[in-house]
């Protein structure tokens, strides 16, 4: 009976551990698609921007979509993402590329 319960035990932890894996791999591709059409320094079509803000709600949508994660408040840089890039971007119509944190490090040497 002991090995039964150390080996349901070792069961529900590889399932654990299975969902945050792929919650962080999903979060992950989901952010390189922001990343993708938002990361340059080129002007940004309306389509561009419309594309962003599309990906933008999904990812927040699934971040929020975690059980997890419910009870935790959104990240400062989420919040900016959310809120403030979109707003961004239709003021300047450029990419964030030279505002990423590779832009503030190429800009700091």
């Amino acid at each position: 009976k002991q090995w039964y319960q150390r080996r349901v035990a070792a069961d529900r932890q590889r399932a654990k551990l299975m969902a945050r894996t792929s919650f962080a791999k999903e979060t992950g591709v989901r952010f390189g698609r922001i990343k993708s059409i938002i990361g340059h320094c080129g002007p940004l079509t309306s389509h561009e921007r419309h594309l962003a803000q599309k990906e933008i709600d999904a990812f927040m949508g699934h971040w929020r979509s975690q059980k997890a994660w419910r009870t935790m408040s959104v990240y400062p840089k989420l919040h900016i993402l959310e809120d403030h890039v979109p707003e961004f971007l239709g003021l300047l119509l450029v990419g964030l590329g030279r505002l990423d944190e590779q832009g503030k490090i190429i800009y700091h040497y």
